[in-house]
């Protein structure tokens, strides 16, 4: 389920591994769905105390469906490269490779690596470790059914009449403005058993069609509405 590879700095000539304090710091990924939308990300987010109060930090993340795609081919492009062992100044191995050819003889000298690493560790007694329960294999989880329940429940949410009031704008791509919430609740949530009666006349632009949208989206989610009529001036429509 995942590959990885080793990186090191080489020679730009010879191509060979070479020893020192450099190491390979760049910090890139392309993620794809399975519909072919790629989101490309560079950059880090160093966390730490000296990351947080000293370092300058930056992320960057680029989407295939947007104008900016050619980031994203080009990272593309960059994680290739450095995947087929086709750098100047990298090289890449896949692991076994790397353990063959002996390639931690290039880390750096005792003596430059961190603190951390040259303290002699404390042996400690091997601990009595119980044997391991035997594990029960464990059902692989339904995701398509999981989402098939979680759109049914969206879809009947606003029947419910303890909660369902905002289903119609929360599944919209429009996010009302108090005004238009007022009216909306004026025009449905009121009186919810008598067809509404109100007449819209705000001034251009405040958004009469999105607060009768609003109504007629909920109501026909929670069953109150069967039939709409919608009259409109052909300069309205558009065609």
């Amino acid at each position: 389920m995942l590959d990885v590879r080793v990186a090191l700095p080489c020679h730009p000539i010879t191509r060979q591994p070479v020893v020192g304090t450099a190491i390979f710091h760049e910090k890139t990924g392309i993620i794809e769905d399975k519909t072919g939308d790629r989101i490309a990300f560079t950059g880090s987010v160093n966390e730490t105390v000296q990351g947080w109060m000293s370092n300058g930090e930056t992320f960057t993340v680029f989407k295939s469906w947007t104008p900016n795609v050619e980031y994203v081919d080009e990272e593309d492009r960059s994680f290739a490269m450095y995947w087929a062992d086709r750098a100047e100044r990298i090289r890449t191995y896949d692991v076994p490779t790397a353990v063959r050819l002996d390639l931690l003889r290039f880390l750096p000298p005792d003596d430059q690596l961190p603190a951390r690493l040259q303290q002699t560790p404390k042996v400690e007694p091997d601990p009595i470790i119980p044997p391991e329960p035997i594990a029960l294999p464990v059902p692989l989880h339904d995701w398509d059914q999981e989402r098939t329940d979680f759109w049914q429940r969206v879809r009947t949410a606003a029947r419910d009449a303890k909660g369902g009031i905002w289903v119609g704008e929360a599944t919209s791509p429009v996010e009302a403005w108090p005004h238009q919430r007022r009216a909306f609740l004026r025009m449905y949530g009121e009186v919810p058993d008598h067809a509404p009666r109100l007449l819209i006349a705000d001034e251009v632009g405040l958004g009469k069609t999105v607060q009768a949208g609003l109504l007629v989206r909920q109501a026909w989610l929670a069953g109150r509405l069967r039939r709409a009529i919608i009259l409109a001036p052909k300069n309205v429509r558009g065609d």
